[in-house]
């Protein structure tokens, strides 16, 4: 029998909904002051965070690869937006092919660590 490393991206539970109130913000920006950027990565707002991308966004939660940070924006009390970048992957074969890398131009473009 082969082994299996355990990998929980495998069987992986998508975020718990939360409640949120999502009626429209029908206001200019200058009415809805503070709006406020808060980073929640590895801080107790990440499963809000989370939770909403599940929900809300059309591709639902996927935990990145590699880095990666988010933020949770804020007005008027309750959130209005999640923001999230990751870093780019070092190699990406379709990428790669696509341009015309092989694999030794590939390693030349990436930078070493």
């Amino acid at each position: 029998m082969k082994f299996q490393p355990h990998n929980p991206l495998v069987r992986r539970v998508p975020p718990v909904p939360v409640r949120v109130d999502t009626t429209p913000v029908e206001s200019r920006l200058d009415q809805i002051q503070p709006v406020k950027f808060v980073q929640v990565r590895r801080t107790p707002e990440e499963p809000l965070f989370n939770s909403l991308l599940e929900q809300y966004h059309y591709l639902q939660y996927e935990q990145p690869v590699g880095e990666s940070v988010k933020y949770l924006v804020s007005a008027q009390g309750r959130p209005i937006a999640c923001l999230a970048w990751s870093s780019a992957p070092r190699h990406l074969g379709s990428r790669d092919r696509y341009i015309g890398w092989n694999p030794e131009a590939s390693l030349l473009a990436s930078p070493q660590c």
